[in-house]
């Protein structure tokens, strides 16, 4: 992950716990529709969006369940309409969102999605890189 990406993970129930095949199905018509076609990353793992920017992916389990994440580029003018088909990809698949890097689940609402975005470490990068750098250098 670059330092400019901020992540998502799509869950129901349990944050950390595999989509049942049901999902995997529906996700199967309802990304493309909001998101456009897929490329595959590797075997089982398809991208929806720009493979470098605001992007869904399904990973395929062996066991026909699925996992789905969200990756957004905050340093991308579009991400806002972005947030919006994400929140609305959650809703129609009847579930919630989690944050690894803020270990907190975000509610699917643009403005939930935007406010932890502006807290993630993307954000600080995006707004001032050389600061956000020089941070990291401090002892």
């Amino acid at each position: 992950m670059a330092t400019w990406q901020f992540d998502l993970q799509f869950f129901r129930g349990a944050h950390d716990a595999p989509l049942p095949a049901a999902v995997r199905n529906q996700a199967a018509h309802v990304l493309p529709a909001w998101f456009g076609v897929s490329f595959e990353m590797l075997a089982g793992w398809f991208v929806f969006g720009a493979e470098i920017g605001n992007r869904v992916d399904l990973l395929e389990l062996e066991d026909g369940g699925c996992e789905i994440h969200v990756r957004l580029d905050a340093r991308r003018s579009e991400t806002d309409a972005f947030v919006r088909d994400v929140c609305k990809m959650a809703m129609a698949l009847g579930g919630k969102l989690f944050s690894p890097e803020l270990g907190e689940v975000v509610e699917p609402l643009p403005s939930a999605v935007m406010d932890a975005l502006k807290r993630s470490a993307a954000w600080r990068y995006a707004l001032d890189p050389g600061a956000f750098i020089n941070e990291l250098k401090r002892p």
